[in-house]
């Protein structure tokens, strides 16, 4: 071996053992922010950003949740102590932050945050949902797959809860939101998909979330137009637009036959749609096909699940029961809420690309005249098992 090729490997053995992590912080030097929640600050609920009376006031009411290391182990006796809570006001996030690393001990670290809850009161205002959107999205401490939720009320009470299943509110609303075949009623929603959904169409639908002293509940949505909260969105409502979005994973629907409610499970969804411009009015022909199975008729009832006859009218009645709560929350979207949550606007998009152009400014009083027609096709292919 010639000489520069020994100080060559000389030099990379040395490399290699005096290699090491000279920016390592230990796990307990650590505070790990798992979750935040968003409110205006208490003198300023109720008050919109452009009629702020005295600019030098806080108006964000910031709190942070980080897990209690200790408790971290399983079988922990004290859960109420899973969950430190700490809040502080400040004018903005980010000088909300800087005040909260200042009380802590150790820095606050931000990689592992999973869950951002706004107050009801601050959506309600867009120059507060802008602001707040825009410094989640600056921040390469946080993640563009930050779940969002609309707390009813305060997103401090979601925080301070601590629920009996799981102690850890982050953990237990970030299960939640990626916990798969579970019915639709609420859709998870990351910051990015809010985001490009109110860049692109100036709406979005966030799930709502409710709590108790030791429970917490996700179901139904916020309704968000021009970065504005409008209006609450039911279970029902939001499951309607889960199936025409297409983001649907597994639903029960009763079916009513013959006096008996009979449990109709979607398991698989498809919905196409068909644009129709005449005389300058659009129509959209939406046909959506499901199909799943029944988990429960009526024992010894004759004649039999078995039948085909029995099959066809169960799917004609699923059917229109499916039709009938499609139909009421367009209804309610078109009229009470004028918000296109169900993709309308983006199939024009998409597929007529000239016409949305010449209309998209229009857009919020052209949509509640859309003639929208729907169509279900339901499939039973299984009918559980028997004897």
């Amino acid at each position: 071996m010639s000489k520069r090729l020994r100080i060559v490997a000389l030099i990379t053995m040395i490399s290699i053992l005096l290699t090491g992590c000279w920016d390592r912080i230990e796990i307990n030097e650590r505070d790990y922010v798992i979750i935040m929640g968003m409110d205006l600050a208490k003198q300023h609920k109720g008050e919109e950003a452009s009629e702020l009376k005295n600019p030098y006031v806080n108006r964000y009411a910031i709190s942070y949740s980080m897990p209690n290391l200790k408790t971290v182990q399983t079988g922990s006796e004290h859960p109420e102590e899973a969950n430190f809570v700490f809040k502080t006001e400040a004018q903005n996030p980010y000088e909300a932050s800087v005040q909260f690393a200042n009380k802590m001990s150790t820095d606050p670290y931000y990689k592992h945050c999973k869950i951002t809850v706004f107050g009801s009161n601050l959506v309600k205002d867009p120059i507060y949902l802008r602001e707040l959107l825009d410094g989640l999205l600056r921040n390469n401490q946080l993640t563009r797959k930050l779940n969002l939720f609309v707390a009813q009320g305060d997103a401090y009470d979601i925080l301070s809860t601590n629920p009996k299943m799981i102690p850890k509110v982050g953990e237990y609303l970030w299960r939640l939101a990626y916990k798969k075949n579970v019915m639709s009623i609420y859709v998870p929603q990351t910051l990015d998909e809010v985001a490009t959904s109110l860049e692109q169409y100036k709406t979005a639908l966030i799930p709502r979330v409710t709590a108790t002293k030791d429970e917490i509940k996700v179901a139904g949505s916020a309704a968000i137009k021009d970065y504005r909260f409008i209006g609450w969105l039911g279970e029902k409502e939001t499951r309607s637009v889960a199936f025409l979005k297409e983001r649907s994973q597994a639903d029960i629907f009763d079916v009513p036959y013959k006096e008996v409610d009979i449990p109709y499970i979607v398991d698989n969804i498809r919905v196409r749609r068909k644009a129709k411009i005449e005389d300058d009015k659009i129509s959209m022909d939406i046909m959506i096909a499901t199909s799943g199975g029944i988990q429960q008729y009526l024992q010894d009832e004759k004649p039999e699940l078995m039948n085909s006859k029995i099959i066809k009218e169960i799917e004609k009645s699923a059917e229109k029961r499916i039709k009938r709560e499609i139909d009421f929350t367009i209804n309610k979207l078109q009229g009470d809420l004028n918000i296109d949550l169900i993709g309308i606007g983006e199939h024009l998009s998409k597929f007529e690309p000239d016409l949305w152009e010449s209309i998209r400014d229009d857009w919020d009083s052209i949509f509640p005249k859309v003639d929208i027609n729907v169509k279900v096709d339901a499939r039973i292919r299984r009918i559980g098992s028997i004897r």
